[in-house]
């Protein structure tokens, strides 16, 4: 086994890692404007059925630090569940599916379907942060998406 090591090894190869953030910068709660890249349905591992959406910011942002610079096309992730729970009934993801499509094509009546309208479509949603839980880092979540004015 050979143990010389290349002399052109980049040194945050050989730093300490102790310093390095393991998770995504989380962007502070406000308005953004984000742009559609992907709309998909999916089953989950649990078998609820699931239309995932990836976005991605439209502008340079900091975090919620203030000294991290985020670029834009930071990837957003947001997912609407389309299993109805007691606490999550069949109006809310109604609601949910109609202000996604109203914020990304300004249309309030039309089919959802199909997924490929939405992609390239600007949107502008609240994001907030949401907390650390089942072994996931803290991450930025839509708290909802803004609709045009009627």
């Amino acid at each position: 086994m050979d143990t010389e090591q290349p002399s052109d090894i980049p040194t945050i190869l050989t730093n300490d890692t102790a310093n390095y953030r393991s998770s995504l910068p989380l962007l502070p709660k406000d308005d953004y404007t984000l742009k559609v890249k992907e709309v998909k349905y999916t089953t989950s591992e649990k078998g609820s059925k699931l239309v995932k959406i990836q976005l991605t910011t439209c502008e340079d942002h900091y975090d919620v630090t203030g000294k991290e610079l985020i670029k834009a096309g930071f990837p957003i992730f947001d997912q609407i569940s389309l299993t109805e729970t007691e606490n999550y009934p069949e109006l809310n993801i109604q609601r949910r599916l109609k202000q996604f499509r109203m914020a990304a094509t300004g249309e309030k009546a039309g089919s959802f379907f199909p997924l490929q309208q939405y992609s390239g479509c600007t949107v502008k949603a609240t994001l907030k942060v949401q907390e650390a839980k089942d072994g996931f880092d803290e991450r930025n979540a839509i708290a909802r998406y803004i609709t045009p004015k009627e």
